[in-house]
């Protein structure tokens, strides 16, 4: 058999002429660029699929990476702290606030502590029992 059964069948058909074998090789080579082109073209979406695979790869890392951080605070730290995540704007300064906050209720509760001490509450004036409930409501008080 033949590796190239088109142009043979051409050539040695009764009565062919030189330009129909050339009429044939052209329309080979025809079809031969448009299957280069077809590579060429498969080729490069091969390498685009590789590329795309690649950055999803790099992106399924982060969504970990990121839902680490959701799923537990202290993941948020030890993920900045490595440089792997930047902290949400803001963040530290709700945590400095809370922070404030927390030492503002030891701060008043150690000022009720050594006012009750002092006073007794029979001996409490109005004014020193309202201030206490005022503390004691503003201090459960949710935002």
């Amino acid at each position: 058999m033949s590796d190239t059964p088109r142009t043979d069948a051409v050539y040695f058909k009764q009565g062919a002429t030189m330009y129909d074998l050339a009429n044939e090789m052209k329309l080979v080579e025809h079809e031969l660029n448009a299957a280069k082109s077809k590579i060429e073209l498969l080729m490069s979406a091969n390498a685009d699929v590789a590329r795309i695979a690649g950055e999803r790869d790099a992106a399924e890392k982060r969504i970990k990476r990121l839902e680490a951080v959701v799923n537990d605070p202290h993941a948020l730290w030890a993920n900045w702290l490595r440089g792997d995540v930047k902290l949400p704007e803001g963040i530290g300064d709700v945590r400095q606030y809370q922070d404030r906050i927390k030492r503002l209720h030891e701060a008043g509760d150690e000022m009720i502590w050594a006012f009750c001490t002092v006073s007794s509450a029979s001996m409490m004036t109005e004014r020193e029992a309202d201030a206490l409930k005022l503390w004691n409501e503003a201090k459960e008080a949710k935002p």
